[in-house]
């Protein structure tokens, strides 16, 4: 239940602010893709277990 609503939230959240007019859709896309990857690049890197 928690992942979902961690994948949802975020889409929606873009999505406002692109309804709103408060950022161009490019920068919501572009946001959308570059977080999940730093996520990761961030968590590989400082994985614990590693």
């Amino acid at each position: 239940m928690l992942t979902v609503i961690l994948v949802i939230v975020p889409f929606v959240v873009a999505l406002s602010r692109v309804i709103y007019g408060v950022h161009y859709p490019t920068d919501v896309c572009t946001s959308l893709v570059l977080t999940p990857v730093l996520v990761w690049c961030v968590y590989r890197l400082c994985d614990p277990a590693r």
